[in-house]
């Protein structure tokens, strides 16, 4: 009985010692969980926060905002760009191209030329040897001698020179040099001629007694030498029934840079509109113009002179100004507008001056 005592004494030591070693170990695995890189343990801890990273996966849905690059479509908003196309109502500035700078059947041109040069008598010139005119067929055609074109020819952008010096042939006929005679490049006005060749003619013209008549021309004086006068707008009158005189009843000058108008105004009982002195107003209408565009806006309404001036350089706006009644005061003659390069100036063959048309229109209603 004695010798088995010891035996079961050690089976029970070791049997302790198993059961406190694994209450240790089991002990320690649980403590040691909060430490990432020493166990196991805690590391499969760590890879329960790689869960976590999934959820990162999760934000694989920011990916999905990748949809935001859809707003690429937004992109497809360049199809505004396409609303470039409306550039295409550059169309409407095609439609400007349209418009003419100036319509033909309505005007003729005075040139300084001799109109006839073959038919001369003799070698000198007469009163009898008047300017060449140049009829609407001939201008719109292009249809222009050498010489003529030295006076008046087409620009790059569509508009016209209008050169001028004194030669002597003017179109009341040939004049010296100091004399009393000026000359042109100028159009004189067919106001119904639209309506067919037969009224291209000056006996043609209106009236100021009826209607509304209107003149716009566009210019720039380029240079003026001798005087520095030329004469850019009329509204010339013609002999009407008994009335023997042809009066330049309204006359807008550029002078030296400013631009002036000269009016008639009623004359003395019994005699006819004319030039003298005590019959013509002049004031000036647009200070400084001098060699910029500019737009003379000249309008007869119910016998009424109206002008305007439009010029961005002098910030005229272009507004009509009230002058003069015509109708009122007994004016009678027929009328018809003139536009261009009257050139103020006679006393030597050299100087010029050079006038530029961008476009004119007339109305009549």
């Amino acid at each position: 009985m004695n010798s088995k005592k010891p035996l079961n004494n050690l089976i029970y030591t070791k049997l302790l010692i198993v059961l406190l070693s694994l209450f240790v170990i089991s002990c320690g695995g649980s403590d040691d969980g909060d430490v990432p890189d020493d166990d196991n343990g805690g590391t499969t801890g760590s890879t329960g926060a790689t869960g976590e990273t999934g959820e990162t996966g999760a934000t694989g849905e920011t990916g999905a905002t990748g949809e935001t690059g859809a707003t690429g479509e937004t992109g497809a908003t360049g199809e505004t760009g396409a609303t470039g196309e409306t550039g295409a109502t550059g169309e409407t500035g095609a439609t400007g191209e349209t418009e003419s700078v100036i319509v033909w059947e309505n005007w003729y041109l005075s040139v300084p030329i001799d109109r006839d040069p073959e038919n001369e008598e003799s070698s000198e010139n007469t009163s009898a040897d008047k300017a060449t005119s140049i009829e609407p067929d001939e201008l719109a055609a292009g249809n222009l001698t050498t010489e003529e074109e030295e006076y008046f020819y087409e620009n790059e952008d569509g508009s016209y020179t209008m050169y001028t010096k004194f030669t002597g042939y003017t179109t009341s006929g040939f004049g010296p040099v100091n004399g009393s005679r000026y000359c042109r490049t100028e159009f004189r006005e067919y106001w119904r001629g639209t309506e067919g060749e037969e009224f291209q003619d000056t006996d043609y013209n209106w009236s100021m007694n009826t209607g509304t008549h209107i003149m716009e021309s566009t210019l720039t004086v380029v240079e003026c030498e001798g005087s520095g006068e030329t004469y850019v707008g009329q509204i010339h009158g013609i002999k009407t029934g008994s009335l023997t005189n042809s009066p330049a009843t309204i006359k807008l000058r550029w002078d030296n840079g400013d631009l002036e108008l000269e009016y008639y105004i009623k004359p003395a009982s019994g005699t006819e509109w004319n030039s003298n002195s005590g019959n013509i107003n002049k004031i000036v209408i647009a200070d400084n113009i001098d060699n910029n565009k500019f737009t003379i806006k000249v309008k007869i309404e119910d016998g009424r002179l109206f002008v305007g001036v439009i010029c961005e350089a002098t910030s005229d706006d272009g507004t009509y100004v009230e002058y003069y009644d015509y109708d009122g005061n007994g004016y009678t003659y027929d009328n018809y507008f003139k536009t261009g390069n009257y050139f103020r100036y006679n006393g030597n063959t050299t100087a010029s001056s050079t006038v530029i048309l961008h476009k004119v229109t007339t109305s009549h209603n």
